[in-house]
């Protein structure tokens, strides 16, 4: 697959790296969860994706391990659910 679809695009980065703009992402719904994600995805809370376009993104991604596992083919289950509260709704 293609890595950059699985990240939210970026309009704008400073030279500097601190500022950082992208489109905007809505909340996914619960079947819009993906079982697996790609290994150098780390911080795997609900609040680091969205949907941008019909496709789940990433839109916080500033604790990867890009660096350590490359853009890996690799994917890894995701337990979303330990987040919630059985009563939670996403």
């Amino acid at each position: 697959g293609d890595h950059k679809s699985w990240f939210a695009p970026c309009e704008y980065i400073s030279p500097c790296g601190i500022v950082l703009v992208q489109h905007r992402t809505q909340r996914p719904k619960r079947e819009e969860f993906p079982d697996k994600l790609p290994i150098y995805l780390t911080d795997t809370q609900p609040a680091n994706f969205g949907m941008y376009d019909g496709r789940f993104v990433c839109h916080d991604y500033g604790g990867t391990l890009i660096t350590e596992h490359g853009l890996s083919k690799r994917m890894k289950k995701v337990d979303w659910w330990k987040y919630f509260d059985s009563q939670d709704t996403i």
